[in-house]
């Protein structure tokens, strides 16, 4: 099931209700990795992280270079994606 961006909403109000990724996970019948990570960015970047979409921004070289060498070094995919708060698409 594709989240509409009223879930996200619905979503950050049960999390900070305390229900669990599980329970959310199945509630909107999508994958409890889904849900966790979703929560990482919203905790990280706030409420407009998980609702703002489109890939409207522009990333410079510099940024770019950042992320690849950050990757180079270990770091994951999605933990730079939820960092950086960008989508794995984008990664």
């Amino acid at each position: 099931m594709k989240l509409k961006e009223e879930d996200f909403y619905e979503i950050a109000n049960l999390v900070d209700q305390g229900m669990s990724y599980t329970k959310i996970a199945q509630l909107y019948n999508v994958g409890k990795t889904n849900i966790y990570n979703l929560v990482r960015r919203y905790k990280k970047h706030g409420i407009e992280a998980i609702t703002c979409k489109g890939n409207w921004r522009n990333f410079t070289e510099s940024f770019k270079l950042e992320i690849i060498n950050r990757h180079y070094m270990g770091e994951s995919i999605t933990f730079l994606a939820i960092e950086c708060n960008v989508t794995l698409s984008v990664m």
